[in-house]
This record gives structure tokens, C-alpha cells and sequence, in this order.
């Protein structure tokens, strides 16, 4: 504890929150730069692992006569004993468990989802080995096999500030790796493996080094870590270090030493990944999340994790929910009919027609928001949207019958969703919509023509009977990260693709071993020619898996995208999606998936047609686009028509109020001259009046 004003620290501090990448700590010596240094793990270690041959039984007796594993780890022998247990025996995934009790640390044991055993060091990197010898009485129960030679573990590589990539060989956890950045160095402790991804630390200046002071500090960096003075007596005070998010990844990376001043640095909790187990037995399987939240287990839907415990999720459609959408799309409908209806007839009572009233485009408008909702819709079930509660009035209106709509729903799901969604109508299996968007010509058969068909990255090895006769290693690389397989000599192609999934799977790369004709084969799970993973072995002749050509290089394999024409204009080909034209005026918005197969294209390349036929709510937004579409669109077109005339009427007017102002102008001169010649003349008459006047006197006074 300290006050506010107590030193605590002094210099510059770097702050982050970076244990997902598998760091335990990141600090940075007083001569790297203030501000951000970003760190990028390119490529995650992998440990040596070791998978069993098959999988473990469902209950195991383990005795003095089955209880050791003798085994290398990092070179040295060591033999560990796993505990008895007892005559009910370990059911798997307890024998596991057992195993990586036994080894002290320096092993981790699961099962696979197979269910064999799967051993793996503690420790990453090519410095990480591992050997299981013949020695071993646990072999039999565990379905081990002895190793002629050490397996090993991946490397991984980062970068610091865009600087020269680093290779790391060990991550062996605690130990220190002092990394090169811009103006010093960072030391990088070790929690875990290295997992590929980016951080930023930022260094910032911890001023005068007070408790207040280096807060301040520490939520100025914006680096995923709020830190807080609290007060736990008067005048006394405790620095409280708060991840901004949840999950493993959230720890934060300053060593417990950071602030001598305040003693050790003690976690009052851990972040940690939310785990959700789905399924029961062997074929079981983790999912993990970073946040309560998860999603990808069910196609659509979000699990929101509330508490620990078991449940069995149903995913059912909200039926009401849905009428209550749909009765929301034609209120909105009708709304826009009744505008029409209000604003578009004449009013006999007033003499007065509305202000739309003779408008083409308002009444073709309605027209086809009318019929976008009665017409029929031939992938539909139903038939007519009126078969599940939509009735037109005699007014030009819509009704809605919440009752008949929720008997249709519940009868045929599938049949009410075509009557509303996109949708289309191809005459070969091949052929089938991804998209259709709002400009898509409708009732339309397009012819389809696939020249070349989509394929996925894939390679084959050779067929061997029994098993392979020597050991071999198998790379494959997607990108920067590689999974690696070390199988032994005599092992079967099936353990050995097995084997291969579990590490590709861990490392997420996205291809798939099986065993296809005697022969292994690999194959990326997407198509297209943005598909593509390498692969080495360190064998190529007989006696491997002859997955590779030549041995000790990577070689690539390519997926190939899908290449055709829809109605006659050459689309777009992206796996096996076709994509047509954006430009096109008639297909614009349309892409299909073709599942054909080369040797099916090569047999023919007329895939028949595929016809656009959507359903009501589908039209509607047709409807809509075509209405209000800011290039196209009817409305939009006559509003700017209507406006170009209001601005000639308002040029007109204003050429007019400067022609009147002109001829005022021009008037106001004229009267001003007639005025001054009207007081000329005065003036002249009345010096005539006087002359006059002065004559007759002159006159009179003569006589």
C-alpha cells in the first residue's frame, strides 16, 4: 500500500495485453521509443507430438505390470509412473488425465476425436523433443508405439515493429527472450507456445512515478489495461490492474516485480476462455471462446453462456416472431397504398384532386406492390401467398390473417419461406442460388454453361499396402503456419491421416487427410483458386506415403475456380460460386454455386438453365429498389424531373423580378424626367405670367 504521491516506479513502462499470443510478460528496457511497438507472431510453435494407433478403451485397469512410460524428453530419459487405478479401471479421457499427472508438467495428454491418446510436450519449438521407448509397459493399454527416433516440435517466427523476423526454437514457459525494437529492446517471457497474431504495447513516460501518476500513465496507453487506485484505508492505497476484455488472451503481460515499491503483483483473478464441451463419448468435442458468447456451433445461432453446468439447446423457429415480422412488412405495404390511395384520387365533396393525382408512376407503383404480394410464386408449395392469410380488399388494400398464416407455417415451414424469400428454379442438381438481389431480371430461364469445374487444392500419394516402411515426417503449410505429422515406420496410411487432422485441425489450416483407393490424400475444405496449401516429406520413394514428389521442399497445390457462362455472358468464377456481370442489366445480383464435377463438365458442358422466382417479400424489395434506387429508380426520376421543372419555374421567375426591376428602373427615369421638365415648364410659365403681368402695368399706367 502507498498513497497517491508515493513513488512506485521510475522511467518508462510498457504496457500490453498480449497473452494470446503466448507471452507471459512484456517488458521493455528505458531506451526503447515512447509510443505504440507493434508486435506480430507470423507463425505459432507447435510441440512434438505423438498419437496413439487407436483409440483408448473405455475402461482400463492400470497395474504394476502397465504403469511406466519410458520416454526422452528434450533428450533426457526419463520414466514416469502412472498412478493405479484401482479395479474399476480409468474410463479414457481419466487414463489421460493420469498420463500427463504422471509426466510432472512435461507432457500434456488428450484424446483425439477418435479417442486415441494424444501426447504432446509442454514445451514448443524444434527444441522441444520427444521420444517413447520400447521400455515402456504402458505401450499395450495407451496404443503407443515405440519411436525410432525423436520427435519434434514446430518453430515459430515473429517480427517486432516491422524489423527482421525471429525465429523461436523453445517456449519453454518462464524463460526470457530479449527481442530487438525500435531504439531498445523488449524482453518477451514465455506463458505458453507462441500463437500467431498482433499486439501493440505502447511505452509511455510515468512522469514523477507516483501510484497516481502511473496510472494515469497506464490508461493513457489505450493498450487493453485500466488501472485503478483504491483506497483501503484513509490515506492508503492499492494499484489494481483490470483487463478491458475477457478470455485467456485478456491477462495482462507486466511481471509480478514491475512495481517493487508495492511488493508482488497478485491476480484476484484469471481471465479465462469460456469452454463449451458438445456431444458425450468418444466423438465429443471443446469449443472455446474468449467471451460468454459463442457462435459457430449451430449454423445461425449464438449460445449465450450464462452458468457452468449441462443443457441440451433446441432450435426451434418462432413462428409467432416470424407472423409478427411478415404482418410487419404489409402493414408497411399497406401504408404506402394508403399514401397513394389518399394523395392520387379526386375528392368529389372539394372538386379537388391530390397532389399525385394522373401520376403514372405512383399508380404503377401501387400496381406492382400489389401484384409483388397476390401473384403466384411457382417454389412455393402453396402456390399463392393468399393460401397462407394474405387477401387483397376491394379498396386496393391488404389483409392479413395472423391465424391461417401461423396453420401454414406450422404445416410447411419451407413452403411459406419460398412464398416470401429469393429463390430460382434450375433444372440440373448442379445448379443452384447463392444470390439474387433486387435487379435480377425475374422469370427468366438463363441458360447455364460450365466450361471448367470448381475444384479444391488436393494432392494423392501412392497406394501402400499394410503400412509405410520407414518413418517419415509430413509438413503442410497454409500461408506462414504449418502443421507437421512424424509417423513411424510401419505405420497405416489410416494412423498416419489421423494423425495429420489433429495437428492441421490445431493449427486451423483448413485440409483434410483421408484415405481414398489404398493412397493418402489431402484436400483443402474450400475451392477456388485463392485455395492453396504446400507439402513436404522428408521420404518420396517406395516405402512412404510418396505424397511428394522429391523430398526435403515444399510443393504447392492449387484448387481451381469454377468457369461458365449464364445466359450467354461469361461470369465471374470464384470456387464455385458464379458470379455474373455487376454491369449486366439482366443478370446483375445473380451468382450460383455449381457442384459439378470435372469429369461431368468434361462430359457435358450444358447444365441447363435456371430460372429467377421470387417470392413476395423478395418482390417487394424489387419493388422498392426499383422505386427508390438513387440511379434508376422510378420515384427517384420523377422527383428529380419534378425538381428540374421547379428550378426552371425559379429561374424563370427570377429573370423576371430583373426584367421588372429593369423596366421599373426605366419608368422610375422617365417619370423623374417628365417630372423635371413639368417644373421646367412651370418655372417658364410663371416668368412668363410675370412678364406679362409687368407689360400690362407698364400699359395701364401709360393711359
Amino acid at each position: 500500500m502507498a498513497s497517491l504521491s508515493s513513488p512506485i516506479y521510475s522511467g518508462h513502462l510498457l504496457v500490453s495485453s498480449a497473452r494470446g499470443l503466448g507471452f507471459a510478460s512484456l517488458s521493455g528496457d528505458q531506451s526503447i521509443a515512447l509510443g505504440a511497438h507493434t508486435i506480430t507472431v507470423t507463425q505459432s510453435t507447435a510441440a512434438a507430438t505423438k498419437t496413439g494407433t487407436a483409440p483408448l478403451a473405455a475402461n482400463t485397469v492400470i497395474t504394476g505390470a502397465n504403469n511406466t512410460i519410458d520416454i526422452d524428453v528434450d533428450g533426457i530419459n526419463k520414466t514416469y509412473t502412472i498412478a493405479a487405478s484401482g479395479p474399476g479401471g480409468y474410463t479414457a479421457a481419466q487414463l489421460a488425465a493420469a498420463v500427463q499427472a504422471a509426466s510432472g508438467g512435461d507432457l500434456t495428454a488428450s484424446l483425439d476425436g477418435t479417442g486415441a491418446l494424444v501426447l504432446k510436450t509442454a514445451e514448443e519449438g524444434s527444441a522441444a523433443t520427444m521420444k517413447v521407448n520400447v521400455a515402456s509397459t504402458a505401450l499395450g493399454v495407451l496404443s503407443l508405439t515405440a519411436d525410432g527416433a525423436a520427435l519434434t516440435g514446430v518453430d515459430g517466427a515473429l517480427t517486432v515493429d516491422g524489423g527482421a523476423p525471429v525465429t523461436v526454437t523453445s517456449t519453454k514457459a518462464g524463460v526470457p527472450l530479449v527481442l530487438a525494437a525500435t531504439g531498445g529492446n523488449v524482453t518477451a517471457t514465455f506463458a505458453a507456445g507462441l500463437r500467431a497474431g498482433t499486439t501493440t504495447a505502447n511505452n509511455v513516460d510515468t512522469g514523477d512515478g507516483s501510484l497516481q501518476s502511473v496510472a494515469n500513465a497506464i490508461n493513457g496507453a489505450q493498450s487493453g489495461v485500466n488501472a485503478t487506485a483504491v483506497q483501503t484505508t484513509p490515506g492508503n492505497f492499492r494499484l489494481q490492474l483490470t483487463s478491458t476484455s475477457t478470455g485467456v488472451a485478456s491477462a495482462i503481460t507486466l511481471a509480478a516485480n514491475t512495481f517493487g515499491a508495492l511488493g508482488t503483483l497478485q491476480s484476484l483473478s484469471t481471465g479465462q476462455d469460456a469452454t463449451l464441451t458438445v456431444g458425450t463419448g468418444p466423438a465429443a468435442y471443446t469449443v472455446t471462446s474468449s467471451t460468454n458468447s459463442v457462435s459457430g456451433v449451430l449454423s445461425g445461432v449464438t449460445i449465450n453462456l450464462a452458468a457452468t453446468g449441462t443443457t441440451s439447446i433446441t432450435v426451434a423457429t418462432d413462428a409467432g416472431g416470424l407472423a409478427d415480422q411478415v404482418n410487419s412488412l404489409f402493414k408497411a405495404t399497406n401504408d404506402v397504398l394508403q399514401f397513394i390511395k389518399d394523395n392520387a384520387s379526386f375528392d368529389a365533396s372539394t372538386n379537388s384532386g391530390g397532389p399525385l393525382l394522373g401520376d403514372f408512376a405512383i399508380r404503377q407503383l401501387a400496381d406492382h406492390l400489389l401484384s409483388g404480394v397476390i401473384d403466384g410464386v411457382a417454389t412455393s408449395s402453396f402456390g399463392n401467398p393468399s393460401a397462407v392469410g394474405f387477401q387483397t380488399t376491394k379498396d386496393g388494400l391488404l389483409t392479413f390473417d395472423r391465424d391461417k398464416f401461423l396453420a401454414a407455417q406450422a404445416q410447411n415451414p419451407q413452403g411459406v419461406q419460398s412464398l416470401f424469400a429469393q429463390g430460382g428454379v434450375a433444372t440440373n442438381a448442379a445448379v443452384s442460388a447463392i444470390g439474387i438481389n433486387d435487379r435480377t431480371q425475374q422469370h427468366t430461364a438463363f441458360p447455364v454453361v460450365i466450361t471448367t469445374a470448381g475444384q479444391q487444392a488436393s494432392v494423392t500419394g501412392a497406394v501402400v499396402g499394410g503400412g509405410i516402411a520407414n518413418a517419415e515426417q509430413i509438413d503442410v503449410k497454409v500461408g506462414a503456419t504449418t502443421a507437421s505429422y512424424s509417423a513411424l515406420a510401419g505405420a497405416s496410411l489410416t494412423s498416419i491421416a489421423d494423425g495429420l487432422n489433429a495437428s492441421m485441425l490445431a493449427q486451423n489450416l483448413g485440409v483434410i487427410a483421408s484415405v481414398q483407393g489404398g493412397a493418402l490424400v489431402l484436400t483443402s475444405r474450400d475451392y477456388g483458386a485463392s485455395t492453396t496449401f504446400s507439402v513436404q516429406s522428408n521420404q518420396s520413394g517406395v516405402g512412404s506415403t510418396q505424397i511428394v514428389t522429391a523430398s526435403g521442399a515444399f510443393e504447392p497445390h492449387t484448387g481451381v475456380n469454377v468457369a461458365g457462362t449464364i445466359n450467354g455472358v461469361a461470369a465471374i468464377g470464384s470456387g464455385q460460386a458464379l458470379v455474373a456481370p455487376i454491369n449486366d442489366p439482366i443478370l446483375q445480383g445473380l451468382s450460383l454455386r455449381i457442384t459439378a464435377t470435372a469429369a461431368q463438365v468434361a462430359f457435358s458442358t450444358n447444365f441447363g438453365s435456371f430460372s429467377v422466382e421470387n417470392g413476395a417479400a423478395q418482390r417487394l424489395s424489387t419493388v422498392a429498389d426499383a422505386g427508390s434506387a438513387i440511379d434508376i429508380g422510378s420515384i427517384t426520376n420523377n422527383l428529380t424531373s419534378r425538381k428540374s421543372q421547379i428550378d426552371q419555374l425559379n429561374t424563370q421567375i427570377a429573370d423576371w423580378d430583373t426584367r421588372l426591376a429593369q423596366r421599373q428602373d426605366i419608368l422610375r427615369a422617365q417619370f423623374t424626367q417628365m417630372e423635371t421638365a413639368l417644373a421646367n415648364m412651370k418655372a417658364q410659365s410663371n416668368w412668363l405670367a410675370s412678364q406679362t403681368a409687368s407689360l400690362n402695368a407698364n400699359v395701364n399706367g401709360g393711359g
